[in-house]
């Protein structure tokens, strides 16, 4: 999908990122932001309080994950400090350590900044670690 259309189905892609770049990101994909996972039946779990479930249900079910890198300015920073999981301030960075952490989220992923669509950033970590 091009920057400037919108698509007008619902899908099982998920928008992740920064507030406000995942929204304009889910509406320009059309992709379901977390608010809309529930709707869209990608998870069944609640984002109020337990959001690291739900965002792994819905990462794992997910046929494309859109991942806004706006606001992320070391994108290596991030994944490290997504190391702690999700706690109120690291959640972007625990997506993003959780989908660098796992290949078969990462192939599934498209990263943007600005909204367009950039290369998979590359960043070294040790092998096997993941959010919880």
């Amino acid at each position: 999908m091009l920057r400037g259309q919108r698509h007008t189905g619902p899908t099982r892609e998920v928008a992740l990122g920064r507030d406000p770049y995942f929204k304009t990101l889910a509406e320009q994909t059309g992709a379901a932001h977390y608010r809309q996972w529930g709707r869209r039946f990608i998870t069944r779990r609640t984002v109020d309080k337990h959001f690291g479930r739900a965002f792994h249900q819905a990462v794992q079910r997910a046929t494309r994950i859109h991942f806004a890198l706006d606001g992320v300015p070391d994108i290596g920073a991030a994944v490290q400090a997504g190391r702690q999981g999700f706690r109120p301030g690291n959640f972007t960075n625990a997506e993003l350590h959780y989908i660098m952490a796992n290949a078969h989220l990462l192939v599934k992923t498209i990263f943007y900044r600005e909204g367009r669509v950039v290369t998979t950033p590359t960043v070294s970590f040790i092998e096997g670690e993941h959010t919880t």
